[in-house]
């Protein structure tokens, strides 16, 4: 059997008209990180659309709700709660399964 090699960046999935708007939808994950004071580093450059850089903003996400829930911060747990929901629906959970089927 030969395992193929799946692409790891979101860009790399979708209809034409996704992958035309390909800087339009690495602004938008750039825009979600910038958001919340993150940026990816430049010592291995990858695209922002990167698995790793999206798993890993999620993960950021989820210690900030954490963290709202602890202190109570209604308007933080909100922001992030929301945060979550959209980048998953406009983002990661628009591939994720694709590249898991691979």
């Amino acid at each position: 059997m030969t395992k193929r090699c799946a692409s790891l960046t979101e860009t790399s999935y979708g209809d034409a008209g996704r992958l035309l708007g390909k800087s339009a939808a690495l602004a938008d994950v750039g825009g979600f990180y910038r958001a919340f004071g993150l940026k990816p580093g430049t010592e291995h450059p990858r695209p922002e659309d990167h698995l790793a850089f999206e798993l890993e903003f999620l993960s950021v996400l989820a210690v900030k709700e954490a963290w709202a829930m602890s202190e109570g911060d209604e308007e933080a747990l909100e922001v992030t709660g929301d945060a979550t929901g959209k980048f998953l629906s406009e983002h990661l959970g628009t591939w994720i399964d694709a590249w898991l089927a691979v």
